[in-house]
């Protein structure tokens, strides 16, 4: 991978997660964020990223500050943690870990749209997935607690990809 590609998926991921409305890195984000990215690059390395949410958290009153990230690509699940400081996000601490997409064991869809509904609100409608990995690892669609911006629309796009995850699972190539 080139360095310009380096840099574009960066930015990619970047403007992603700026998108989000609770980004919390209003100015200069701290240096562990930009590691935190770096590491996320490292892990996409040329896939195609074809979805990613985050999450962030903060409450100065208690000192907390914590934030997710997760992406899908074509073959990989990559989730990311950031946790901040004890008076700020700096000097905290991130971790950044990748799995097979193809060890997806279980998946659950919970419907927000009523297929009755007299306004037939437009289809797909609000949902959330919950996925589980042969590791035993936990994850949860979206990842965003208010998507915005493309996350919706890929999201729609990675279910029925995540479905084909789940069929192959039980092949005999897979087993």
């Amino acid at each position: 991978m080139e360095t310009a590609d380096y840099r574009a998926t960066a930015q990619d991921i970047n403007k992603r997660i700026q998108n989000g409305r609770d980004y919390p890195f209003h100015g200069r984000a701290p240096e562990e964020y930009g590691q935190l990215i770096s590491s996320l690059v490292h892990l996409i390395h040329g896939d195609e990223l074809q979805y990613l949410g985050s999450s962030f958290f903060e409450n100065d009153n208690e000192n907390e500050r914590h934030g997710d990230i997760l992406a899908f690509t074509n073959r990989l699940v990559i989730r990311a943690s950031i946790t901040g400081g004890e008076s700020s996000w700096a000097d905290g601490t991130f971790t950044a870990e990748a799995f097979a997409r193809a060890d997806l064991t279980h998946m659950s869809v919970m419907s927000r749209h009523a297929t009755f509904n007299r306004e037939m609100s437009p289809w797909p409608g609000r949902y959330s997935v919950a996925l589980t990995y042969r590791s035993g690892v936990e994850v949860h669609l979206p990842a965003s607690r208010y998507p915005v911006g493309t996350e919706s629309e890929d999201l729609d796009r990675l279910v029925p990809t995540l479905r084909a995850d789940l069929a192959h699972m039980g092949s005999p190539q897979r087993a």
